[in-house]
């Protein structure tokens, strides 16, 4: 029962595995596409440097 067991957690631990490191496409399908909105009430030096790096990454 124990040998039992420990095979399948093996097994779903492989599957796992398996699953996670499958290759992702480059290109956003459109159902995958996130909308993010910002919102700044106030402009402030720290504020806006840490939106423009956002912006910049996207």
């Amino acid at each position: 029962m124990h040998k039992k067991v420990w095979l399948g957690g093996l097994a779903l631990a492989a599957i796992g595995l398996l699953n996670g490191c499958k290759q992702q496409e480059d290109t956003p399908t459109p159902s995958s596409v996130v909308h993010i909105g910002i919102t700044q009430i106030a402009t402030h030096p720290g504020i806006d440097a840490i939106r423009e790096g956002f912006l910049d990454e996207m």
